[in-house]
């Protein structure tokens, strides 16, 4: 628990921001590897939150916590700064 604590940033007003933690691909259980990758599964992020978002609502969560360069509409992994 304290490691995802230390992925959050405070804002200016002493809240935590949310932010992306990592790549995911959601899918049904069950399926196989090559399933996923060809149909089943849908490409998004995990945040720290512990939550599952799409590409579009990580955007807007990684342009808000500052962990993108430029502000993008869809966010792909090579959108996302390096970590420190």
């Amino acid at each position: 628990m304290r490691k995802e604590l230390s992925l959050k940033k405070i804002n200016s007003q002493g809240a935590r921001t949310e932010r992306i933690k990592a790549v995911a691909i959601k899918a049904p259980v069950g399926n196989t590897h090559a399933d996923i990758r060809k149909k089943d599964g849908k490409h998004g992020f995990v945040t720290t939150d512990n939550k599952f978002v799409n590409r579009k609502q990580g955007a807007k969560i990684a342009t808000k916590a500052k962990q993108t360069k430029t502000k993008v509409k869809s966010l792909h992994s090579t959108d996302l700064k390096k970590g420190k």
